[in-house]
């Protein structure tokens, strides 16, 4: 398979598109940042030699990468960041990108404006890795989203790539060596002097359990910078859930940023947030454009779902974990930015970390309650925070996007009013919602639908031991009304759509 590559300085800098032709050749096009070498392209960074660009095989990845591999492709998926893989399928297409938008844009497709479900059927990811909705409709063909890598052949058929091998650990010290020498590793793969562009660490910081963890992980693998956002949702006070005190007891210096400074601005800085993914909660991180970029953005991403102890009993592998945080793909790939969740490290060893978790040394660390994560509390113990200076409650900074379309809050309490205006007139022009088609599916939803999600079905499938829900993701349409909530990823997404196309040179066939 003949891969040939491009730069287009419009691009944004780690984004990337590829087309496979029918003769099985393959034209990539790139930004500034992404790595070219002989086997292929790479958007990210891994714990090995930059040298060897063995993206695929190391065990810490974050980002992505198209490698040629014998007589096909694999579009790699880093295991412990945010990065996406969209493909795209139409009868005479197949197109690659690490941006929904842009390869759409590149197929000269969009979405269908009157669909109301998108943001729900890419939340079915919540099902877990092989359960969700992986593909979803547009005007002229079919776009899948994938969070693991995959393998392609000549004719374009599709294959998931082994899960990388991940350093083995049996107990709490065994899994903190680990944490820190693959963190240590993929730092000094971003900031190899070989590289087109180079990235700096940089911690995030709250005061809660997963990301004062993942601190002090990367400050044993050489991180000297924090930020953090200082207001939480729920609003107990203007800096309640400031990472500040945290950081100065570590001994980072932090900067620090109002969470919802965004909603002042008037240039729609939602839309790229929006159109990554089903959510666009990392909105926030707006305020820190100037600060993240050629950065490795250190999180504790993933932390709820792998370091809580009811979570990490799983007996089998979780691959990816699902952890959220999608909607910040765009954001990245603009800055350019990496972003390293120390959570998903060794998430694929699930097993063995829900044993360290329960086990009998772990217990001075565990509190009990419904938040009670012992591996992240031992860690940010031991390295000097007293109890009680953190994690006393569970404090969200991430609007509700991704739940806008179940719940319907107001639209002025998640868009700027820039952003909100921009909608109405988009909402106005297009009249998304067939009213009578509405009214037949919500006729369902209050009927069909309130059975399939009743509390009671939820029950006899726990005393069954079965997992919920029962049925196939394409059922998730039934669980929401249409709403005019829907439509914001719409609307986003075709912004971001039309962006790309002009810098593709498309926009005369608009």
């Amino acid at each position: 398979m003949k891969l040939t590559t491009e730069r287009n300085a419009a691009f944004p800098a780690l984004a990337w598109v590829a087309d496979l032709a029918v003769d099985g050749s393959v034209r990539a096009r790139c930004g500034d940042a992404v790595e070219i070498d002989g086997g292929g392209i790479i958007a990210g960074a891994w714990g090995g030699c930059f040298a060897e660009c063995d993206f695929s095989g190391a065990a810490t990845s974050t980002g992505t990468a198209l490698r040629v591999a014998g007589d096909g492709l694999q579009a790699l998926v880093g295991s412990a960041g945010i990065a996406l893989l969209h493909r795209y399928r139409s009868r005479d297409r197949l197109v690659l990108s690490n941006s929904l938008a842009l390869a759409l844009a590149a197929a000269e497709d969009e979405l269908r404006p009157d669909y109301a479900f998108y943001p729900h059927m890419l939340y079915t990811i919540t099902l877990g890795p092989d359960r969700y909705r992986r593909e979803i409709p547009t005007r002229r063909g079919r776009l899948a989203t994938f969070y693991r890598s995959v393998a392609l052949d000549r004719e374009g058929h599709e294959r998931l790539c082994p899960i990388p091998r991940m350093p083995r650990f049996d107990s709490f010290a065994e899994y903190r060596a680990v944490l820190v020498s693959q963190t240590a590793a993929l730092f000094a793969n971003a900031a190899d002097p070989a590289r087109r562009v180079r990235y700096a660490p940089i911690v995030g910081i709250s005061a809660g359990y997963d990301s004062p963890a993942a601190a002090v992980v990367a400050l044993d693998a050489g991180c000297r910078e924090a930020f953090t956002f200082r207001q939480s949702l729920q609003g107990a006070g203007a800096h309640d859930d400031s990472g500040e005190a945290i950081a100065k007891q570590l001994g980072l210096p932090v900067a620090a940023f109002d969470t919802f400074a965004y909603r002042s601005r008037d240039d729609l800085p939602e839309v790229e947030f929006l159109a990554s993914s089903f959510s666009g909660g990392n909105v926030y991180f707006a305020a820190s454009e100037a600060l993240l970029r050629g950065r490795v953005v250190v999180t504790g991403a993933a932390g709820d779902y792998i370091w809580g102890r009811t979570h990490a009993s799983r007996r089998t592998p979780v691959w990816p974990a699902y952890y959220g945080g999608y909607s910040i793909n765009e954001f990245f790939l603009r800055m350019p930015a990496l972003e390293l969740a120390v959570p998903a490290i060794g998430a694929s060893g699930s097993a063995a970390l829900g044993r360290i978790s329960r086990s009998a040394e772990m217990r001075p660390w565990s509190v009990g309650g419904r938040y009670d994560r012992p591996v992240p509390r031992r860690l940010i113990e031991e390295a000097g925070v007293p109890r009680g200076a953190f994690a006393d409650r569970k404090r969200m900074i991430t609007p509700a996007y991704d739940s806008s379309t179940r719940r319907a809050p107001p639209l002025g309490t998640l868009l700027s009013e820039r952003s909100l205006a921009e909608f109405e007139l988009w909402f106005a022009a297009s009249k998304p919602i067939n009213r009578r088609q509405a009214l037949c599916h919500n006729l369902l939803v209050e009927t069909v639908g309130r059975v399939l999600w009743s509390s009671r079905l939820t029950r006899a499938l726990d005393r069954l031991n079965m997992r919920w829900p029962p049925f196939a993701a394409r059922f998730w349409s039934l669980r929401i009304p249409v709403r005019k909530n829907a439509f914001v990823f719409n609307w986003a997404v075709g912004r971001q759509i039309a962006l790309y196309r002009r810098r593709l040179g498309l926009e005369d066939r608009a």
